[in-house]
């Protein structure tokens, strides 16, 4: 994502309360705005990615390999040795 830096005018009270929402929310201001842009409808809100969606090109890739790994006790003789 390529940034630019915008420069505003807040007052104190606002300035205050962004700092705050930030440090509670645990991240940055310009987050915050980017999240109001968002939900205001000037930007549009990345999509979430579920876990399958992150790693869905990978399964079926391994070919080989033993099918019982989890559940027979002989691949488990040196586990955590």
């Amino acid at each position: 994502m390529q940034t630019e830096t915008l420069s505003i005018r807040i007052s104190k009270l606002e300035s205050a309360a962004l700092r705050r929402r930030a440090r509670d929310e645990k991240t940055s201001q310009g987050q915050l705005v980017r999240r109001a842009l968002a939900s205001y409808g000037i930007t549009s809100a990345p999509t979430a990615r579920s876990g399958f969606d992150v790693i869905k090109h990978l399964i079926g890739s391994s070919h080989g390999g033993p099918r019982d790994l989890s559940t027979n006790a002989k691949h488990l003789e040196d586990y955590g040795q």
